[in-house]
């Protein structure tokens, strides 16, 4: 399959991040598992770095890249928006519907972890509740996952998996989500991406959808 072929890195390397991941799921607690993560927090570099880099996972700064793509390609601008759309509603259906009781890291540290004390990045606003599946990590998969599909040159593909997978591992970082939950995020993320762009590649390869914008009534 060419999507197979032209995407084997990326998908490689997610796929073997996600295995070891699951891996010590199944073998620690998710709070133990935590709390061994979050030992390196409280270096100068890292922490700036994984305060900043969270924000790719945001929803204002995905509309502004889905922005910039629909002025200069608008068929891979509209795949962008409705990826970011539809994970986004598959996230909020499963935080809303199956899981609205699970609680973040910093809460159940707070009130149920006695001896055990996380460190945290300054200036983060810490949410509490809603834990799984994680929203950034979701939206990071989606977009910057169907970005690296669109991409024709591998140091592009494999840079825009790295700011996906950075994004998501910044949200454990941060405490804000457990391991499981940037986990369950990708997995949406990407699988959204996966689907759309094949329908995309599918259905929407005629030159006129390839255009930007300004150039759409000639």
């Amino acid at each position: 399959m060419v999507f197979l072929k032209e995407n084997k890195w990326v998908l490689l390397i997610y796929f073997l991040l996600v295995g070891i991941s699951v891996y010590y799921l199944l073998r620690i607690d998710k709070v133990n598992l935590h709390y061994q993560m979050n030992q390196v927090v409280g270096h100068t570099f890292p922490d700036f770095f994984f305060y900043w880099i969270t924000y790719l996972g945001d929803g204002m700064i995905a509309a502004v890249l889905i922005g910039v793509v629909l002025l200069f390609h608008l068929r891979n601008g509209l795949a962008l928006l409705v990826c970011f759309a539809l994970a986004g509603l598959i996230t909020f259906c499963i935080k809303q519907i199956g899981y609205d009781d699970v609680n973040r890291p910093s809460f159940v540290f707070y009130f149920f972890v006695q001896g055990k004390t996380l460190k945290y990045v300054d200036g983060v606003d810490l949410h509490i509740h809603n834990s799984f599946p994680s929203g950034h990590a979701t939206q990071a998969f989606a977009i910057f996952g169907l970005l690296a599909f669109f991409s024709g040159a591998q140091w592009q593909k494999l840079s825009c998996i790295l700011i996906a997978i950075l994004t998501a591992y910044s949200r454990v970082y941060l405490s804000q989500h457990w391991l499981v939950d940037i986990v369950g995020g990708s997995v949406v993320g990407i699988s959204t991406a996966i689907v759309v762009y094949l329908l995309v590649k599918r259905f929407f390869e005629l030159d006129k959808w390839k255009r930007p914008v300004w150039q759409l009534k000639t």
